[in-house]
């Protein structure tokens, strides 16, 4: 599956799908909308990267290079930044640029790993005489891979470091990555693992003890469910670090810091890894991102917080934080305004863009692609099949967009 993108939400904070993890590439600049309904780049200090020209959303820039869906042809067109955009190639499916290396699928309906000149670094068919199905994007210089219906870890060199043998996988974090070799948690008998960049598995865990309550270890820690159904971290040898008085993370952890979520208040509050609790739960909405704070009482009024619950200034709008990925992260907010979406600064002040006029951004960030071996319905093309890789494309890019 991909990470589906949701519209104007700029590199999701708390995602736990399987791409969504580790150490990611910096993104330099993301889509904007002008009022003649063309897209273009912007960076998060609101200067323009790239023309708005296109039809369709491109992705972040990262590496110096973005996607946009060409609908009429039935393709992904990557694209080098410059002056002038420079088309490098044309793809069937595409994850993204989250490491040095992208996964695609070739115009045979195969998956290869390329560079940002287009550059075929790696290509899979099989694995192990089973036919790769998936491909996601590298973190930590390892990348998720599915062959045979079973997950597992190749390097940067194409060199298989897990074999293709888990029932489910999710990306590397930290340097360690969590892999399933059982249905999930209604398997009371079924196990999870933690493994490293080398491949080593540092423990094993049943997941009628402790069940991953995230799918990405975070400065060293990982969230866990314990068998009462509490809220515990662990560290990478699998050891309980710290028992914590929250049912559930709602945000990854960032410097000691994340937010949680209490169901018997269903409310959101701030907590850190030493389980203290810096705001009690009781706000409707509450995301934080390193360096901002925001949140709402009552759904309707959206406020610059401190660490002590003080309302430092009011939003016109609902605010949308940026990840720690994007370049300028820490400089400015996008905020819903009517029927358009602005800037504004750490102080709420909005900030001056290049361009024009502008009524709405998004951002389309993939993360995995698929082979036409597992459109086809497990079929190499050789056979009749039911699945239509086009009618999957035609559709996954209605979804985005």
């Amino acid at each position: 599956m991909k990470l589906m993108p949701l519209m104007l939400m700029v590199l999701l904070l708390t995602a736990c799908d399987k791409g969504k993890s580790g150490s990611v590439s910096e993104a330099t600049a993301f889509a904007f909308m002008d009022e003649d309904e063309k897209w273009g780049l912007m960076d998060a200090e609101g200067n323009v990267i790239v023309e708005p020209e296109y039809d369709m959303s491109p992705t972040v820039v990262q590496n110096g290079v973005f996607f946009v869906r060409n609908f009429e042809d039935h393709v992904f067109e990557l694209y080098a930044v410059g002056d002038k955009p420079k088309l490098i190639g044309k793809y069937k499916d595409v994850g993204g640029f989250a490491g040095e290396l992208c996964p695609v699928v070739n115009k045979k309906g195969v998956l290869e790993y390329i560079d940002n000149t287009g550059e075929a670094r790696i290509t899979l068919k099989k694995i192990k005489g089973k036919e790769v199905t998936s491909g996601y994007d590298f973190f930590d210089g390892c990348a998720l891979v599915v062959a045979g219906e079973k997950y597992g870890f190749i390097n940067s060199n194409g060199d298989v470091i897990v074999p293709c043998k888990y029932s489910d996988g999710w990306s590397f974090s930290d340097g360690l990555a969590i892999l399933y070799d059982s249905d999930g948690y209604e398997d009371e008998n079924g196990k999870w693992s933690v493994v490293d960049t080398e491949g080593n598995v540092l423990f094993t865990k049943k997941f009628k003890d402790m069940k991953p309550s995230s799918f990405s270890y975070k400065e060293g820690l990982l969230p866990v469910k314990l068998s009462n159904d509490r809220l515990a971290l662990i560290d990478r040898e699998g050891n309980i670090v710290k028992k914590l008085k929250a049912i559930s993370l709602s945000s990854e952890i960032i410097d000691g810091k994340f937010v949680f979520y209490d169901e018997d208040e269903e409310k959101y509050g701030l907590m850190t890894t030493e389980g203290e609790v810096l705001l009690r739960a009781k706000y409707e909405t509450l995301n934080y991102n390193g360096k901002f704070l925001v949140g709402s009482l009552n759904d309707e009024d959206y406020y610059k917080l401190s660490f002590e619950g003080e309302k430092l200034f009011k939003f016109d709008g609902y605010p949308y934080l940026f990840g720690t990925e994007v370049k300028g992260y820490d400089k400015a907010i996008l905020v819903s305004v009517g029927d358009g979406y602005i800037l504004v600064d750490g102080e709420g002040n909005e900030v001056e863009t290049q361009a024009s006029s502008f009524n709405s951004y998004d951002v389309t960030w993939y993360w995995s692609c698929n082979t036409d071996f597992e459109l086809n319905g497990g079929n190499d093309g050789d056979e009749d099949f039911d699945g239509d890789p086009e009618e999957y494309y035609e559709e996954e890019a209605d979804s985005i967009y």
